[in-house]
């Protein structure tokens, strides 16, 4: 909490800084314990514009913050300036003060003299309100935030006043102690450096930056007016767009005339227009609300900072006028003389929005209205058309547009007119079928183009020969129709058929029988593995297979214990329900498992995998394990396996706990001498592919 009064006694003591003459150091010691710091900052900066005449140069400037705005009052601003030729350099040596002494804001009894001067001044009453009104919260208290926030928002409300009072009017600018004029002949081909800034040393709680401005003396005949004004017509309103470019369209304030003949001007606004340039928009924009369907002209000028008028911009004109479609007429439509196709309408009228006139147009599909029948608009006062030239045989579709003064329009509803006709159409041809996974059939046909059909009706049957429904509520519009099949049905095909209808309701004969292979949506179950059999290097099983008309081969699959991939064994006809592997390794983990395969070439589930270990075949072992006593230690000698290559053999001793493990020796070894005899020794091989042999023991 002590922060936050730190940071409002900040704001109070620049508040009161010129008023109360209170000392920054006796308001903290009021409101801040002593431990505490000050340590933030006040902090502005100073936004300086210069404008050339012919023999004066003036500056306007404002300060960025309302408290720093105010200290500054109290110690004056400062000028330098220096003037460079025109080869850039300096024709003083350094800076020159322009300015005898602070310049400051006039005080009150000078500013009182003057608002009774000129009573009509209303930037001047503003400004003296901003230095000398009597605040509404004349001594917020600093323990109490709202207060001192109010306060405060009080002060930034007339800081800004002021400083808009500033840019209406000269007077204003001048006893703001804003606006100086350095009197001196312009020199065209010279340019004018300015700084200005606080002219005495602030306490150090405030940090304000020295404004800086070079102005080239050619710019003493500049000629600025606004610029890319545009008008744009709405509902009984002309917005005046000016762009909000940051360049050329700078004004302070800007004023709006208006004309209803292009040369007597009458200004729209009693003060001038002030917009917010700090708003990211592409454009200001000024509404003016009119009369409809009425051509107005409008220029617009700019008032600039140092309260001088700009010359106009161009003239931009609009025309007001609804901008919604006019209300939609009913069209009814009869048939002369059996080929003509008489039209009459009903359409609503308004004075605020005037009817230009009527369109007819027609075509041989509804959502296909592209033969305009005029190339001019109607009367607005005609409500009948008679279309003399159509082929009603076929059909035609009818609508006329209502198109009002500013170019909207509105359709009435469409009317199909035709001659009867009691001759079917052809039945559709070039059925097309396709189905996706999921069952979703698409159906297509050939459009006939030379009959008036006006839709189509779509036929199913699950039954070639059965009776077809109707799958469609409404016609088909479309050569193409989506069906999504039922699950539940398991008929291996779907049979379609398609009906055209004319504009007479006359319904063609069937078309070809479309025939879509029903895709299997359900997997079919798993086979199941009932029993096997790990012999001498085999593995044989048997399965059961699950009910199913539509399967047509089954696949064994076979992995290594602990890996992901199946590979496929042997592709078998349903008919075989076992299988033999003899491709397996001694001393290895195997899983098995059987699925099926359909006629759509999908696969069931798999069958739960069987697990089963290979055994090391004795016909692997080494061969005639014999024992000698050679120099008395035991000298054990055998012969290799046959076929298979040995990496390494394991020596087994048995010292009277049965066989254990005692030592190895390579793969090349044929014999292995003992330190000393045991009561019986074993062998077993070890083969390249690391599986291995059984055990052999010595007699």
């Amino acid at each position: 909490m002590n922060r936050i009064i730190v940071k409002y006694s900040i704001c109070f003591v620049a508040l009161v800084y010129g008023l109360a003459l209170l000392t920054l150091g006796n308001l903290q010691a009021q409101t801040v314990p002593a431990t505490d710091t000050l340590d933030e900052k006040i902090t502005g900066s100073i936004f300086l514009k210069v404008k050339a005449y012919p023999d004066k140069l003036v500056l306007r400037w404002g300060i960025d913050n309302a408290a720093v705005w105010l200290v500054a009052n109290d110690v004056g601003i400062g000028i330098d300036r220096i003037v460079l030729d025109e080869q850039n350099k300096p024709l003083q040596k350094q800076w020159t003060k322009i300015n005898t002494r602070p310049i400051k804001h006039e005080d009150e009894d000078l500013f009182r003299q003057r608002v009774l001067a000129d009573t009509g001044n209303n930037a001047l009453l503003i400004a003296a309100e901003a230095l000398f009104g009597n605040p509404s919260i004349a001594a917020p208290s600093i323990a109490d935030q709202e207060s001192m926030e109010n306060a405060s928002m009080e002060f930034e409300n007339k800081y800004t006043l002021a400083m808009m009072a500033a840019d209406m009017d000269t007077v204003s600018a001048n006893a703001l102690g804003m606006r100086y004029t350095d009197h001196l002949a312009v020199n065209g081909t010279y340019k004018y450096a300015y700084r200005v800034y606080i002219d005495s040393p602030l306490p150090s709680v405030f940090e304000v930056d020295t404004a800086f401005y070079l102005l080239p003396g050619s710019m003493k005949d500049e000629v600025l007016s606004p610029r890319n004004v545009k008008a744009v017509g709405k509902d009984r309103a002309v917005h005046i767009l000016i762009p909000n470019d940051g360049l050329h369209n700078t004004f302070t304030s800007y004023n709006v005339e208006r004309s209803e003949d292009g040369a007597q001007f009458t200004r729209l606004n009693q003060i001038p227009i002030v917009f917010n340039r700090l708003v990211d928009a592409k454009d200001f924009i000024y509404i003016d609300s009119v009369d409809n369907y009425t051509k107005y002209y409008y220029r617009v000028n700019g008032i600039d900072a140092f309260a001088d008028t700009s010359y106009y911009a161009p003239v931009v004109s609009a025309l007001a006028q609804q901008q919604t479609a006019p209300p939609r007429g009913y069209l009814m439509a009869r048939i002369e003389q059996g080929k003509f196709a008489h039209l009459s309408w009903t359409q609503e009228t308004d004075a605020d929005r005037p009817i230009a006139g009527f369109i007819v147009r027609k075509g041989a599909q509804m959502d296909q209205l592209d033969d305009y029948l005029t190339e001019e608009l109607l009367p607005a006062s005609q409500r009948e058309y008679t279309d003399q030239n159509t082929d009603l045989v076929k059909g035609v579709y009818y609508q006329v547009l209502a198109v009002d003064t500013a170019g909207n329009y509105a359709g009435t509803n469409v009317q199909y007119v035709f001659a009867y006709d009691s001759i079917p159409p052809l039945p559709p041809t070039g059925l097309q079928g396709f189905v996706d996974s999921t069952g979703v059939v698409t159906v297509r046909w050939h459009v006939d183009y030379l009959d008036n059909i006006q839709g189509y009706r779509v036929f199913m049957a699950n039954q070639k020969s059965g009776s077809y429904s109707p799958i469609t509520a409404d016609f088909v519009r479309d050569s193409v129709f989506i069906d999504t099949l039922d699950r539940s049905v398991l008929n291996k095909e779907v049979y379609y058929r398609v009906v055209a209808i004319d504009g007479n309701s006359n319904h063609s004969d069937f078309s070809d029988i479309l025939t879509v292979a029903r895709p299997k949506m359900v997997q079919t179950p798993a086979p199941v593995i009932e029993n096997y059999k790990v012999s001498d290097g085999t593995v044989s099983f048997r399965w059961v297979l699950p009910p199913g008309d539509d399967s047509k081969a089954v696949e064994v699959l076979r992995r290594v214990a602990l890996d992901s991939l199946w590979s496929t064994l042997a592709t078998l006809p349903l008919e075989t329900l076992s299988y033999t592997d003899s491709t397996v390794e001694a001393s290895r983990n195997y899983e098995y498992a059987v699925r099926v395969r359909d006629n759509q070439n999908k696969v069931s589930e798999i069958s739960f995998p069987l697990q089963v270990f290979v055994y090391a075949s004795a016909q692997n072992a080494p061969g005639t394990l014999t024992v000698k006593m050679e120099n008395e230690k035991p000298v054990l000698s055998w012969t290799a396996p046959a076929d298979m290559e040995v990496d390494y053999y394991i020596i087994y001793k048995a010292e009277g706990n049965g066989l254990v493990q005692y030592d190895s020796v390579t793969g090349s070894a044929h014999t292995y001498t003992d330190v000393a005899a045991g009561k019986k020794y074993g062998l077993k091989a070890v083969f390249k592919n690391q599986t291995v042999s059984a055990l052999l023991v010595s007699p």
